[in-house]
């Protein structure tokens, strides 16, 4: 038996032990859920090979795609300030909450700035991210460099410090 395959059905497994009851698993998930339920170690064992060759199928054919907490973590960040749907594997599940707090807001560097005049910025920042102020009666000057946290506000609004100005209202443009 190739030990690759038996590693992938073992995170198959603890991946799919951690799915909600509810949630679409793919046949692949679940022919090795099934292998679960098996009493005989070699039976077992067959299934669980079966089951991994098709995991592994399923992922060259890209109908499974494997993610790690850190591409969610960087893609969760890089859509900060978009409104866009839940989306399951990018939402947080509701237990964690320094996770949902680290959400709310975003600490980056700002990577290059633009006048638009009468006292407005357009400003891209580190995570790729453009944004302007919103907030003309502001007096801000922002550098290249400059530490920007950007918070969520109400009704959708977003406010950022930028130093040493304590708050500007922003939206997200790109």
């Amino acid at each position: 038996m190739n030990k690759r395959y038996l590693r992938i059905a073992i995170v198959a497994l603890a991946i799919s032990g951690t799915a909600h009851a509810n949630a679409e698993n793919s046949a692949s998930l679940q022919a090795i859920n099934s292998c679960r339920s098996i009493a005989n170690p070699s039976e077992r064992l067959l299934c669980y090979d079966k089951a991994a060759d098709k995991l592994k199928l399923a992922e060259v054919a890209g109908d499974i795609v494997v993610i790690d907490r850190e591409q969610i973590r960087k893609t969760r960040k890089g859509l900060f300030g978009f409104n866009i749907p839940r989306i399951p594997f990018l939402s947080s599940n509701g237990d964690d909450r320094a996770q949902q707090a680290q959400d709310a807001q975003l600490e980056t560097i700002i990577t290059a700035r633009r006048s638009l005049g009468y006292n407005l910025w357009r400003l891209t920042l580190a995570e790729g991210g453009t944004w302007e102020t919103t907030d003309a009666n502001v007096h801000l000057d922002p550098t290249v460099g400059s530490k920007i946290v950007i918070k969520r506000g109400i009704l959708g609004n977003y406010v950022a410090k930028i130093d040493p100005v304590p708050l500007v209202r922003l939206r997200r443009v790109n």
